[in-house]
């Protein structure tokens, strides 16, 4: 037969009535007829010839598909295509002074010329290159060569890089992770590195709160047994803590490791029978945003410059630097370590607990009326007093020394109502601060300005803050 067209195939969109399908090109065989549903999916599944039924194969013109055997129509958003694909074999034997049929011959130019259509009609769905640019075929054949080696991926996730001139495999990473080049060139997963929430980097930045805002990570006491767990940390409420690492020498911005879990920590075999003075000092170490807890009689050292302890266990923290050591014994290597907070112990239990103000940051509730007795409050900062700064903070709440109501004095509180009298002085540990007892408290008045005249305590409430700054 003539082969007037070039035509192989056809594709049908379902509407949801049409069940016969017409095709205009010869297929010589029904062998060489291939059916093939598309779904909605575009999941294509080649039907099996018992699924269909077709009229004119070894017709020039044609014929039909028809698609279901039951009747039923393919859906909107589903496709039918019929295909003719013939084999590249030839089978037929002419014979030396043997019969000629031109059905025959003409039959295997037919074939051929059909391989050619096919040929033709799957390298249409690919990208060819100019014919008159060389290189882009030569750049196809590196890319192949290079896609050769995918096979070095062996796990879901897995990366193809280049390191030191070969390929390599870069195993997935962990969540929350990116990538980023390392110094030396390479491709590598890195946990971000930003500021904490807050501002303050060396610190546990978040976690379970109380009412009133407080931390409520730790437990006050525990039964017959010297492991602590953490309590109320969740995926609401997840731990988050900072640990401060320098500064980038490439951008300037600050390299902090954060790290952060959603289920509660454990501090296992504290030491027994350490008083509130000399606790179990409880920490978290940072890697890739998992944080492994730990702990220490030690308790950490907080300087503004100067050498880190070699102490084996002794945690040291350089402020001007923003970077942690810890001592082995022999040298102080650079960590990311932050503590969390203390737990005192009897000989087999803990009996009270202080977990560190999240983001070195904190504010009592206001007390009414004022105390010349003395007055503490538990800021629980973890720190020496001279590293954090302190506000006592009075605000008056019946109008006195013509202050009206609400207005504040911050740090502005005298011992006594005489000339020499002083501003009064606060007292504090790493975890408490409180003023001693004062003779009366006194401030200047505000309009007079008559120095140091006594407050009518009932008339101020009081409160106290304290804030690391780094």
């Amino acid at each position: 037969m003539a082969l007037s067209t070039t035509t192989r195939k056809v594709i049908f969109n379902g509407n949801g009535s049409a069940t016969v399908f017409p095709y205009t090109f010869p297929i010589p065989a029904a062998s060489c007829l291939s059916v093939i549903y598309t779904d909605d999916a575009d999941v294509e599944t080649t039907l099996s010839p018992s699924e269909y039924t077709v009229t004119g194969i070894g017709s020039a013109s044609g014929g039909n598909v028809t698609y279901t055997r039951s009747g039923s129509a393919i859906a909107s958003g589903t496709k039918l295509t019929i295909v003719r694909t013939v084999p590249y074999t030839q089978l037929t034997v002419l014979s030396n002074q043997g019969g000629y049929y031109p059905e025959i011959v003409e039959g295997r130019f037919d074939l051929v010329y059909m391989a050619l259509q096919q040929l033709a009609e799957i390298v249409e769905r690919y990208t060819v290159s100019s014919i008159s640019d060389p290189a882009t075929e030569q750049s196809n054949y590196a890319l192949i060569q290079a896609l050769q080696q995918m096979d070095l991926l062996t796990t879901d996730a897995d990366l193809l890089t280049r390191v030191s001139g070969a390929y390599a495999r870069l195993a997935r990473g962990n969540p929350g992770q990116y990538l980023g080049v390392s110094g030396g060139g390479a491709l590598q997963w890195q946990t971000p590195s930003s500021l904490s929430f807050s501002g303050v980097r060396q610190t546990v930045s978040a976690g379970p709160v109380t009412s009133a805002g407080l931390p409520s990570l730790l437990p006050s006491t525990t039964t017959a047994t010297l492991n602590l767990t953490s309590q109320n940390v969740s995926s609401t409420y997840p731990l988050v803590a900072t640990a401060a690492g320098g500064w980038s020498n490439a951008t300037g911005a600050p390299v902090d490791t954060i790290g952060y879990s959603t289920t509660n920590l454990t501090w296992t075999g504290l030491t027994a029978s350490r008083a509130t003075a000399t606790p179990n000092f409880l920490y978290v170490t940072i890697s890739g945003g998992t944080m492994t807890p730990g702990k220490t009689l030690l308790a950490p050292i907080y300087q503004w410059g100067g050498t880190p302890s070699t102490t084996s266990g002794q945690f040291t923290f350089n402020i001007s630097e923003m970077r942690g050591y810890l001592g082995n014994g022999t040298t102080a290597p650079q960590v990311n370590l932050v503590f969390v907070g203390e737990a005192a112990t009897d000989g087999s239990a803990v009996i009270s607990t202080v977990a560190y103000a999240y983001s070195g940051r904190y504010a009592s509730d206001w007390t009414a009326t004022l105390t010349n007795s003395g007055t503490t409050a538990p800021c629980n900062i973890g720190a020496e007093p001279s590293l954090y700064l302190t506000k006592y903070v009075v605000k008056c709440t019946t109008t006195d020394l013509n202050y009206a109501v609400g207005e504040m004095l911050v740090n502005g509180v005298f011992t006594a109502s005489t000339n020499s009298s002083q501003v009064v002085p606060y007292v504090g540990t790493r975890n408490v601060i409180g003023i001693p007892v004062v003779a009366n408290q006194a401030a200047i008045n505000k309009t007079s300005g008559a120095l140091t005249v006594a407050f009518t305590s009932a008339n101020w409430s009081y409160k106290f803050v304290a804030e690391r700054g780094w």
